[in-house]
C-alpha cells in the first residue's frame, strides 16, 4: 500500500472505530439474542404441540377397535416410534404394531396347524367332576 492509503486507512480506522464499535457490538449481540430466544420459543411449542397430539388424540384414536392392539402395547409402539422417528414414528407405529401382530398371530395359527401333537386338545385336559364340591346345608 501507499503512504496515502495507510494513513486514509489508518484515520478512517482510528475516527470510526471507537465511535460505532460498542453500538455495533451491542446490535449483533440483541439480535443473536432475539434469533436464539425465538429458536427456544418455537422448539418450546413444538415440543409441546407433539406431546399434545400423540398423547391424547393420536393414541386413542388409532389403538380403537380398528387395529384391535391392547393398550399396553400400543402404548408402547408409540413412545417406540416417537423416539426413534419422531411424529411420523408416533404416528405409524400402532399400525405397523397392528401388521406385526397380525403376521404373528398367522403364524402361530399355521404353527398349532401343523403341529397339532405339541397342543393338547381341550378333551385330553383333565376335568373336575360336576359335584365334586358339595353345596353347602343348613
Amino acid at each position: 500500500m501507499s503512504s496515502s492509503l495507510k494513513n486514509q486507512y489508518s484515520k478512517l480506522q482510528d475516527e470510526d472505530t471507537p465511535r460505532f464499535a460498542l453500538p455495533r457490538r451491542l446490535v449483533n449481540a440483541l439480535t443473536i439474542l432475539a434469533w436464539v430466544a425465538i429458536a427456544a420459543v418455537i422448539f418450546l411449542l413444538l415440543t409441546v404441540l407433539q406431546g399434545l397430539v400423540i398423547g391424547p388424540i393420536l393414541g386413542p384414536r388409532i389403538v380403537g377397535k380398528a387395529v384391535g392392539l391392547h393398550p399396553i402395547v400400543a402404548i408402547f409402539a408409540i413412545l417406540a416410534g416417537g423416539e426413534l422417528f419422531g411424529l411420523l414414528g408416533a404416528l405409524f407405529a400402532v399400525p405397523i404394531a397392528g401388521v406385526i401382530q397380525t403376521i404373528f398371530i398367522a403364524l402361530w395359527s399355521s404353527w398349532r396347524e401343523l403341529q397339532p401333537e405339541q397342543f393338547p386338545q381341550e378333551n385330553d385336559v383333565a376335568t373336575l367332576p360336576e359335584h365334586s364340591i358339595e353345596p353347602p346345608t343348613a
